[in-house]
């Protein structure tokens, strides 16, 4: 009975920890990357340090940024080929832009 009792009050203790949201990202002044459009799907966080990123997927179809980042989206993997800059949110790259990126790095 206290085990079971101990793991309980252990998950309440970790839970909030991890059950964090893309508006909590947001908040804390980081860009998003979804892989798909109108930001849904598994995403990624740039907190703009040109770093080159992609979502599990391999593919970005949708970014939300904060205001003064922008994000080079790149449409060969690796960051490869000549960027596109991106400075503000595109809920859709496939209806903006024609297709989806493959990787990005994101300035603030």
């Amino acid at each position: 009975m206290q085990f079971s009792k101990i793991i309980s009050l252990a998950v309440m203790a970790i839970a909030p920890a991890v059950a964090i949201s893309s508006t909590d990202v947001l908040l804390t002044g980081q860009a998003l990357l979804y892989s798909l459009d109108f930001y849904r799907g598994p995403w990624v966080h740039s907190d703009g340090d040109a770093s080159c990123i992609t979502t599990p997927e391999g593919v970005i179809n949708s970014v939300e940024l904060v205001p003064g980042m922008t994000c080079n989206l790149y449409f060969e993997p690796s960051c490869g080929g000549e960027p596109f800059p991106l400075k503000f949110d595109s809920p859709s790259l496939n209806r903006d832009l024609g297709h989806p990126a493959l990787s990005a790095r994101c300035r603030k």
